[in-house]
């Protein structure tokens, strides 16, 4: 697809979109390399099932870094379905502090050198692994027949794993380039008490930081925050390749704590106004 495409309210528009956000795989698509045994994944990141245009839908990964002091590489193995042989070679893929990229299936396994399915299998699984404990993801699916996407993300809940570090954080959340499907951050105070809460946002593609608004929440109030409103407040208009943000929530008086329920909602034009939840973020196994 034409990189300098801007989107818009159509379905092609947010498929720009979604496809932006990382440097494209430029591996290239070998043969697949079958291993003659099951990858053991006890220690790794799931990501399953996955789709690679079955019926118009395609799987979209995005890796968040929430490390705000250094780059975190995630290391992605394709692993076929049902054999579990890998595919090609593992692919790395460095994000800097902040940011969140996002790829298609389609670009990982070229990144990878996965060829199609062969020996029976039927599709791909995903497997992740990042040393760095601040690392996270979340599986996106988009449907080019209709515009319908989706949040497929499932979490594993392992021994040790510290969730507390993403829930604060809206990954992606769509700029005004993406005008058909707009976000909304929504901020539940459940708290007995009024109080005040800094949202930092940073470009999701480079990390780097467009400034930050505060929100004022009444006790047992939600405050809601659309991508109009915040580039309004910050005084930002997104340049024609700019179609994530992400935003970093924190009470005002400690920007690294928070006592509110986040929430990220998209609103689907293209369907009617159909209202769809983008909130779950998952940790990577360190």
């Amino acid at each position: 697809m034409d990189g300098k495409a801007r989107a818009g309210g159509s379905a092609m528009g947010l498929l720009v979109g979604l496809m932006t956000g990382a440097t494209p795989g430029t591996g290239p698509a070998g043969a697949a390399d079958e291993r003659p045994s099951a990858v053991d994944a006890t220690n790794l990141t799931i990501i399953a099932p996955t789709y690679n245009g079955e019926g118009g839908n395609l799987s979209f990964i995005r890796l968040f870094n929430a490390n705000p002091g250094a780059v975190s590489t995630f290391v992605v193995t394709v692993v076929g379905s049902p054999s579990g042989t890998a595919y090609g070679t593992p692919a790395s893929f460095p994000v800097p502090p902040n940011a969140s990229h996002q790829m298609s299936l389609t670009q990982i396994l070229g990144q990878a050198g996965a060829g199609p399915p062969a020996g029976g299998d039927t599709g791909y699984s995903l497997y992740l692994r990042n040393a760095d404990g601040f690392s996270a993801f979340q599986h996106v699916i988009y449907n080019s027949l209709n515009g319908f996407f989706e949040n497929a993300t499932i979490c594993q809940f392992f021994q040790g794993a510290q969730h507390v570090r993403v829930i604060p954080l809206v990954a992606n959340m769509h700029t005004s380039r993406i005008a058909g499907y707009p976000s909304e951050i929504t901020v539940h105070n459940y708290t007995a008490a009024a109080r005040s809460y800094t949202a930092r946002v940073f470009d999701a593609v480079s990390g780097a930081a467009l400034g930050a608004v505060t929100l004022a929440v009444p006790a047992n109030a939600t405050a809601r925050l659309s991508t109009a409103g915040l580039e309004q407040q910050l005084g930002f208009a997104p340049s024609s390749s700019q179609f994530h943000l992400n935003v970093r929530l924190g009470d005002a008086s400690s920007p690294d704590d928070l006592t509110a329920l986040i929430g990220h909602n998209v609103l689907n034009n293209a369907l009617n106004g159909t209202l769809l939840n983008l909130t779950t973020l998952c940790r990577v196994k360190p």
